[in-house]
């Protein structure tokens, strides 16, 4: 749908542009976003609130917890049921449900086990227009801290380039660099840091130059007299549309070749093809096509609309997989969000640093009524698009990790596959122990296929919620501990 949104968008700022009426696009799309804050700001679409959801999942859970009760115990003891309630001749002793395991057959007294859901509680801000969930905020204070963080250096970087001077705005880049690469590291887990500052600098090191090459391919006879002269029409609208093209193909390709390869193998490769499909603005600003009979309109078609735009999309791929897989579970939308956030700081500051260039080192005058001057365009293509881009090469092997694109990763970014392996051969030992079992005419009853968890806290889990090392299993016989998950 992004794709499809860029392309009609392209389709009608084009011809709007070549009408001396550009202003009529952004006008549009004002509107359009003010309907979308009305569907927002009155839930038109019907979306439950943070606390409804939690209620319905607790109350959801005490029902799953009630039925694993029942068939866990129901073949043991005589019961009835009642309303959805169990009712026990023998029922648990009080402080059984502590972290140690509770013996079975010390539930011998008693005449009630009853699970009530544990409701949430309603925690709002702004005189209860948001709610927010207080407990996710506490269990991830590093990752709150480390969006805060985020959101600083943005509102630094916005009122720096609206209100400082150039060399202001370079050392707030610099700043925001460091402090984002430093405080990742001691905010975030190892291997979302290391995606984290690597999707910051693969955003930043393909330098944006804003200003440069979009006015050189528009620019008047009047202004450069042998320039490639292309009207709005064919600059926004036909390259728009064939870009997104040739992005649905990038996907495609990545995931008929590029999907079982390593990371930084895969990033070093999209690099060397940015670089080369980078030579085309080279080729055009120093009107070396002409010179060999290519027509400025199919070079940029053939070149920088098709090639470039379709290795765009391979690069970005493996980085939106990765992404992916690095969410913790409970904090994915967090997580996504955060690392999507680091992607457009990352590409403004890539802007600010291709500003400086062009206002300092490379100066390009693209405006009349002066004498239009883009002779240093090729000197920032030669910069920002093929120099600068090498030292994604190194970070690609310091910070990605080191498996392949289509496999699930751990932690400490190594692959999951390695661990089912090692799991294999304790499958393997415990089959040798049953079939030895049977040999010498014992039958060992199977435990049950559902079972009932006791957490730190002394609540009642099903196995969907069982958190490993912290949670207990009870089994079918009665003077048997099992082992804790």
């Amino acid at each position: 749908m992004a794709l499809l949104g860029t392309m009609i968008a392209g389709v009608i700022q084009g011809p709007l542009t070549d009408m001396g009426k550009p202003y009529v696009g952004p006008c549009i799309a004002g509107g359009l976003l003010f309907l979308l804050a009305i569907v927002f700001a009155f839930n038109a679409y019907g979306e439950r609130k943070n606390f409804d959801d939690r209620t319905f999942d607790a109350i959801r859970e005490a029902e799953e917890l009630q039925r694993a009760q029942e068939a866990l115990l129901g073949e043991k003891h005589d019961h009835h049921v009642a309303q959805d309630k169990l009712y026990l001749t023998e029922p648990l002793n009080d402080g059984a449900l502590h972290d140690d395991v509770a013996d079975y057959d010390a539930k011998r007294h008693g005449d009630l086990v009853r699970i009530e859901p544990v409701l949430p509680v309603r925690e709002t801000c702004l005189c209860g227009l948001f709610d927010f969930n207080r407990a996710i905020i506490r269990d991830n204070w590093k990752l709150a801290v480390m969006c805060a963080i985020l959101t600083s250096c943005v509102i630094v970087q916005t009122c720096v380039s609206i209100l400082g001077t150039k060399w202001k705005l370079m050392y707030a880049s610099v700043s925001i660099s460091v402090v984002f690469t430093i405080t990742s590291f001691i905010f975030l887990p190892r291997v979302i840091a290391k995606a984290a500052v690597f999707l910051y600098f693969n955003n930043v090191l393909y330098l944006t130059l804003p200003g440069a090459l979009n006015t050189f391919y528009v620019a008047t006879p009047a202004c450069l007299p042998d320039g490639p002269h292309f009207s709005y029409t064919f600059f926004t609208t036909m390259s728009s549309a064939l870009s997104n093209v040739t992005s649905m193909v990038g996907i495609a390709v990545f995931n008929a070749f590029l999907s079982k390869y390593p990371y930084p193998y895969v990033m070093c490769l999209t690099t060397f093809l940015q670089i080369l499909a980078s030579l085309v603005d080279l080729i055009i600003v120093m009107r070396w096509n002409t010179h060999i009979g290519i027509p400025d309109h199919a070079m940029y078609l053939c070149g920088y609309t098709i090639v470039y735009e379709a290795i765009e999309m391979l690069s970005q791929m493996p980085l939106m997989l990765l992404m992916s897989r690095v969410c913790p579970r409970g904090t994915e939308s967090i997580i996504f969000t955060f690392l999507t956030g680091v992607a457009h700081i990352g590409s403004s500051t890539s802007t600010a640093i291709g500003s400086i260039l062009m206002e300092t080192r490379f100066p390009v005058v693209s405006k009349p009524p002066a004498k239009c001057n883009y002779s240093n365009v090729k000197w920032l293509i030669i910069t920002g698009h093929l120099c600068c881009p090498l030292l994604i090469l190194p970070l690609a092997f310091l910070l990605l990790p080191y498996v392949r694109i289509n496999e699930n990763i751990d932690v400490n970014g190594k692959a999951i596959k390695a661990i089912k392996r090692s799991r294999k051969d304790t499958a393997g030992n415990r089959n040798d122990a049953d079939e030895s079992a049977s040999s010498t005419g014992r039958k060992e009853k199977k435990a049950p296929a559902v079972g009932i968890y006791v957490g730190k806290n002394g609540e009642l889990a099903s196995d969907d919620r069982l958190d490993e090392g912290t949670a207990h299993h009870y089994g079918e016989k009665d003077d048997a501990k099992t082992a804790a998950r």
